[in-house]
């Protein structure tokens, strides 16, 4: 969609404040003009970035480290997302748990290039 004719939506509450509401699917930076009677409010405009919102389709996993592993061995394996750098803008969470329900903290890190070992 065109990213000049989002709706944007207010409402006045209760306590003399207006809510703006902003629903888009168009990832970027904006600018919103707050205006007045024609005159800019304080710290008007505002600069926010909005982030495209990843789903679990945007995450794979591969590795051997996967399919099976040695006792006193690192078992190792990657994380893949598919549109590098939001990985980090959102909570990643890898738990081990063995079928004794011990669990093992894992090791991460980081490629930069939206590739996580673990």
């Amino acid at each position: 969609p065109d990213r000049a004719n989002i709706p944007v939506l207010w409402s006045e509450q209760d306590n003399s404040q207006v809510a703006i509401h902003l629903n888009t699917n168009c990832p970027g930076e904006y600018v919103m003009n707050v205006l007045w009677n024609n005159q800019h409010i304080p710290n008007s405009p505002f600069h926010f970035n909005v982030l495209q919102r990843l789903t679990a389709d945007d995450i794979k996993a591969s590795g051997d480290g996967l399919l099976q592993a040695l006792t006193f061995v690192p078992a190792e394996f990657v994380i893949h997302a598919t549109k590098p750098g939001l990985l980090k803008t959102q909570e990643l969470t890898v738990s081990i748990h063995g079928v004794d329900g011990d669990s093992i903290t894992p090791t991460t890190g980081d490629n930069a290039d939206g590739n996580y070992p673990v």
